[in-house]
């Protein structure tokens, strides 16, 4: 089966509701574990994603001053007037967000797909933020790279988290996509009632965290998730 296919066989959408994920610590005997698990990875690099089928958005700098962008995907039906479902693709460890035009066939759907049951509102928006290049707990080659950091499970939407007197900053990961779909929920042509996730991989793994500690999405779809 290719990837093409495997993405357009998943069909299988699980209500998410908003709760604290479990936490797992991979380095726990050299002390770098916290109550959310790992402590955030280690920052490589910060490429930039091309977008050549739509629109490049930001840059957005995070807490940490890294510009953060994402791809961005309307249809032309796409307005205040008619509010669509928003899809956000979380793409896969090694691999840039507008891997989402070549290696799925979302884009083929955009302006088609009906995800509210109402004729009069076809399509979607398609959201592709892009993670970092970073330290990953994976095997080589995937031991570092492109990816989302699913160890550092500090998802709290509120921001910060004080335990003990300690600071533990939100995943950096997560406020980015936070930020990038608040950006179009701003808009007024996002349904707000239809945000959904699809993810990849490690951004199937990443789509799961952030679903289940986010009450705004409605549902995702998570292809050949990784275990974290």
């Amino acid at each position: 089966m290719s990837m093409r296919t495997s993405l357009r066989c998943v069909s299988f959408l699980f209500l998410l509701s908003c709760s604290v994920s479990v936490t797992a610590c991979k380095h726990r005997e050299a002390g770098d574990c916290s109550p959310f698990g790992d402590k955030p990875a280690t920052l490589y690099d910060t490429p930039i994603p091309k977008c050549r089928e739509g629109r490049r958005v930001g840059p957005w700098r995070d807490r940490d001053g890294i510009a953060r962008y994402a791809c961005l995907y309307e249809p032309p039906g796409a307005s205040t007037a008619n509010p669509l479902p928003l899809i956000v693709f979380l793409h896969p460890s090694l691999f840039p967000a507008d891997i989402v035009e070549t290696w799925t066939d979302l884009l083929d759907y955009l302006a088609s797909a009906d995800l509210s049951g109402d004729p009069a509102r076809r399509g979607f928006i398609l959201l592709a933020p892009q993670g970092r290049d970073t330290h990953h707990y994976y095997a080589r080659p995937d031991a570092s790279g492109l990816g989302w950091d699913n160890w550092y499970r500090q998802f709290h939407p509120g921001g910060d988290v004080t335990l003990d007197g300690h600071v533990y900053p939100e995943n950096v990961d997560a406020a980015a996509i936070d930020h990038f779909i608040a950006e179009q929920v701003a808009t007024g042509k996002v349904d707000r009632e239809r945000i959904y996730l699809v993810g990849w991989s490690n951004g199937g793994a990443m789509a799961y965290l952030y679903g289940m500690n986010r009450s705004s999405i409605a549902a995702a779809a998570i292809c050949v998730a990784s275990s974290a």
